[in-house]
């Protein structure tokens, strides 16, 4: 089968590619935090919780420094599963408290645990440095310095129209939406924003909760918001571990529209004319597991996993934070 060759990217995982097409709309926010009352509505469907429930908590706010290790893996597989291209990169994301608001943290990706030297080899975004503000649940609540964020997304839009990737009516549009701190917090750090979202909340063991999750549609970079499960599970043998796993796949409608979108890509991208291979499914999954322990009360590792399906070839994106050191 031939491997399909998309020169932009082809992926809602990469900053630099929200950087410059990403169209998250207001309406979209809303749905995307809105949502996550459909985790509870199991539980509380009977008016109260079993005994066996657990509310996350979290030590962060306890510590003046906290060190995440980063490894982000790229790969692409053909219809055997056989890996045509991998990629991977290891880099350290550093919160370090703020000497005045304690629930303010500062936090940048470095290439050593001990913050060093600054990730560079990477897209204008990262580069940046984040100041985080926390609930007291250890929620992340605000980007504090989201306006820098946002003039360096319009940077980029203001290259697109250069370009005659964008019209002027469509950089006006995005213009007004991204003056919004809550668009730019989810832009510039929609992991790091999952890496908390379950601190605060309430769980029972092997309940399914119902979750809508939006997710970067590759073709368009609109959201696409797909219905999906999330699980608490305690591993046999285990006293303190708890996981999470959550799942959302696009459904019927979604695939048939990244059908027609695929193959409007396709078309407009095969210049050559050139044989190609018959689309026949598309499909798009994304993918959390989140490892805790009651004891420590610690989230000691997060997976995010995003996976593009054409016709059986993977194009798939999984990014690892694991609990490196703390002070």
């Amino acid at each position: 089968m031939k491997s399909l060759d998309f020169d932009r990217g082809f992926f809602i995982f990469k900053f630099w590619q929200t950087f410059c097409h990403n169209k998250t709309s207001m309406k979209s926010m809303k749905l995307f935090f809105v949502s996550g009352v459909a985790l509870f509505v199991c539980a509380f469907s009977f008016g109260q919780l079993p005994a066996n429930k657990l509310i996350v908590s979290t030590d962060i706010l306890a510590h003046k420094k906290v060190v995440f290790q980063r490894i982000v893996q790229q790969y692409i597989t053909n219809e055997n599963q056989y890996i045509l291209d991998a990629k991977s990169d290891t880099t350290y994301l550093i919160f370090n408290r703020d000497s005045i608001d304690k629930l303010m943290y500062h936090a940048a990706y470095f290439t050593d645990p001990l913050g060093k030297n600054r990730f560079t080899n990477t897209n204008a975004i990262e580069k940046k440095s984040l100041k985080i503000k926390f609930n007291k649940k250890g929620k992340i609540t605000q980007l504090l310095n989201w306006k820098e964020f946002r003039d360096e997304f319009m940077s980029g839009f203001s290259v697109n129209v250069r370009a005659n990737q964008m019209t002027s009516e469509e950089f006006d549009l995005n213009k007004k939406r991204v003056n919004n701190e809550a668009v730019i917090r989810r832009m510039a750090m929609e992991d790091i924003g999952y890496m908390f979202s379950l601190n605060g909340d309430t769980f029972v063991e092997d309940v399914e909760y119902l979750r809508v999750k939006a997710v970067r549609d590759p073709f368009s970079s609109e959201d696409m918001q797909l219905l999906g499960n999330l699980k608490m599970t305690k591993p046999v043998g285990t006293q303190n571990t708890i996981v999470f796993n959550a799942v959302n796949k696009a459904g019927p409608k979604e695939k048939q529209l990244l059908m027609e979108e695929c193959r409007e890509y396709l078309e407009k991208n095969n210049t050559d004319k050139t044989a190609q291979t018959e689309l026949k499914g598309v499909s798009l999954n994304s993918e959390q597991e989140f490892t805790y322990n009651i004891a420590q009360k610690r989230m000691l590792k997060v997976t995010l996993s995003d996976i593009l399906v054409i016709n059986f070839q993977s194009r798939g994106n999984i990014r690892y934070f694991t609990l490196f050191d703390f002070d």
